[in-house]
């Protein structure tokens, strides 16, 4: 079975038709790019004004965890955050710093980042989210 997502520009007509292995869970734009994660944790990253494909991969999560948020940063580092408060980052996504390697970057409860600044909520253990 295969899924697709229509992407639109600002002016609201259909711009490109992509294709998935499975549904879209979640989405997430940056400029010109467009970041898709699916059903079984598989994510793209397309370059939309080029109309090309830039990344593909699996996403980490810390073993027995799920996927709880996923997005760029203000300056464009493609992230994603697990349930074991686990927050991963891409290394420079745009280039090919580390093959777009992911590595663990925090861990606690996050609500932001830049490229200079982390904005996260300390929980009180056991708690997985703030009160």
């Amino acid at each position: 079975m295969r899924f697709f997502a229509l992407v639109f520009v600002r002016i609201l007509y259909n711009r490109h038709i992509l294709s998935f292995d499975g549904p879209a869970v979640t989405a997430s734009d940056f400029k010109n790019h467009l970041a898709v994660v699916t059903y079984m944790l598989g994510f793209r990253v397309f370059d939309i004004s080029n109309g090309t494909q830039t990344h593909r991969g699996r996403l980490p999560l810390t073993p027995g965890s799920h996927l709880t948020w996923f997005g760029f940063s203000e300056e464009g580092q493609l992230s994603s955050y697990d349930s074991k408060q686990i927050l991963w980052g891409v290394l420079l996504v745009f280039t090919s710093q580390y093959g777009g390697s992911w590595l663990p970057i925090f861990s606690y409860w996050v609500v932001g980042l830049n490229t200079s600044m982390l904005f996260c909520i300390v929980c009180k253990r056991p708690d997985m989210f703030p009160r």
